[in-house]
């Protein structure tokens, strides 16, 4: 069966030759762009997988031919190429720890560079703590190697909890510290708030006394005003004709002989109830 390129190209060809038009070439288009869409692996649609499978290939070649065939340069040159791709495309933790994990039985088994070999088991641990060296590749070397990278690990991780726990300590610090602060602008606030409240109260109060005692002030004046108007109103109505003890008419009995007394007494008496009543309306 043809290659699905070598189709699209036949069909290109054929469309040459017949030479037809813009439907023709509308055609050939979606052709081609169908052929691309079924030669596209199914694991390139999702992330890391181009990565882990060259990586995964490399990682095969490198542990079951070049190190059984005891060509250890040419195994840790594949491996070494397996983690950059991993490290330019994007590998899952577990795959990489497995490198790592060949790279270290490489360098204790077939280049005798237990240094090297520590190295790689320490990379290994810390990217899964949970692995060990592999049994197919496993000597006196690589338990050596990773003994050495285990102790590292418990060095790295005891002086990691350290920092967690003081970086944690810091963090609660700062948090108490700015709870502190905000609890003193918060209380600072509120006694501002109060100190405010207390000023307006007081002036209001202070407004308050300040107008009774205006009313008090006011009242009074007017009291002295009125008291002032009923004395000048009596004494004028005293000086205005009122009588209060009526003239003694038995000592002179001789008034009332006198011709038209009745009429006078009464004209005299009128006269002075009329002024009287004036003066009280003046």
């Amino acid at each position: 069966m043809p290659a699905p390129e070598s189709a699209v190209l036949s069909r290109i060809a054929a469309v040459g030759r017949r030479s037809v038009g813009w439907r023709a070439l509308r055609v050939l288009l979606l052709t081609l762009l169908t052929a691309v869409a079924l030669t596209t692996p199914a694991h390139a649609k999702k992330k890391g997988n181009w990565g882990e499978a060259s990586a995964k290939r490399l990682i095969k070649k490198a542990m079951n031919e070049d190190y059984f065939d005891t060509y250890y340069d040419e195994a840790e040159k594949k491996l070494k190429r397996a983690v950059q791709i991993c490290r330019d495309k994007g590998c899952r933790k577990k795959l990489q720890a497995r490198i790592w994990q060949y790279l270290g039985a490489v360098y204790a088994n077939g280049l005798d560079d237990v240094d090297s070999a520590s190295a790689a088991f320490l990379k290994m641990l810390m990217l899964n703590k949970q692995l060990k060296p592999d049994r197919k590749f496993r000597s006196d070397a690589t338990d050596e190697a990773f003994e050495t990278a285990r102790e590292q690990y418990n060095e790295i991780a005891k002086v990691e909890l350290e920092a967690r726990k003081k970086r944690i300590e810091a963090e609660e610090a700062e948090k108490k510290r700015k709870a502190a602060e905000k609890a003193a602008r918060d209380k600072a606030r509120r006694e501002k708030k109060a100190a405010a409240k207390r000023k307006k109260e007081l002036a209001r109060l202070k407004r308050e006394e300040e107008k009774r005692a205006a009313d008090e002030k006011q009242a009074a004046i007017d009291a002295e005003k009125a008291r002032i108007k009923a004395e000048k109103k009596e004494a004028a109505r005293v000086k205005r004709c009122e009588i209060d003890v009526p003239l003694d008419l038995i000592a002179a009995p001789w008034v009332e002989q006198a011709v038209g007394y009745p009429l006078l007494s009464a004209a005299i008496q009128a006269g002075c109830r009329l002024a009287i009543k004036i003066s009280e309306k003046v």
